[in-house]
């Protein structure tokens, strides 16, 4: 199933979850067409649930569930040259980035802002809502200065101020 999608220039990556499935595809937009043309693959070792996955400069980084791995893989020309992965500390659920720092969530109310070099967390922020946490963030995007994420198991999708943690919107 289609975890997430993330977008970078004329490309577009696609991450699918579940053990055993869990994929990382890039494809080519062609605009005049208005078609995806699949460019690349790359399957998860079978014991690897994909989750969010973000570009930060040339580096597409991707997550996995459970299993504490950061995949990275740097543009080379048409495919991805894999770079060493790196340890997370927590389940890994969605992945955005603000152009300073990789944000991640892990299904808490708290996202943490963390260093693209080695994922090290360099502050934390708790989702709140009318002083009431929210969790289950899912899938994350950063747009116009917001956090975006879709709340796991529902049907809203919230906007995040991502220096206080406040909702602004539903």
């Amino acid at each position: 199933s289609t975890q997430g999608v993330s977008s970078a220039a004329s490309d577009v990556y696609k991450r699918q979850g579940r053990y055993g499935e869990s994929e990382l595809i890039r494809y080519h937009f062609n605009r005049e067409a208005g078609v995806l043309n699949p460019i690349w693959r790359k399957a998860l070792a079978a014991d690897e649930f994909g989750e969010g996955i973000a570009m930060f400069g040339d580096v597409l980084y991707q997550l996995t569930w459970r299993e504490g791995r950061v995949h990275r893989y740097r543009k080379n020309g048409q495919s991805l040259e894999d770079l060493p992965a790196l340890v997370n500390d927590r389940e890994g659920w969605g992945l955005t980035t603000d152009g300073r720092s990789l944000i991640a969530s892990d299904g808490s109310d708290t996202l943490f802002f963390r260093s693209a070099k080695d994922f090290s967390v360099e502050r934390e922020v708790r989702v709140h809502h009318r002083g009431k946490p929210v969790s289950q963030l899912n899938e994350l995007e950063f747009i116009d200065g917001k956090i975006w994420a879709n709340v796991w198991m529902t049907q809203y999708i919230v906007v995040i101020d991502p220096a206080s943690g406040a909702v602004t919107a539903i």
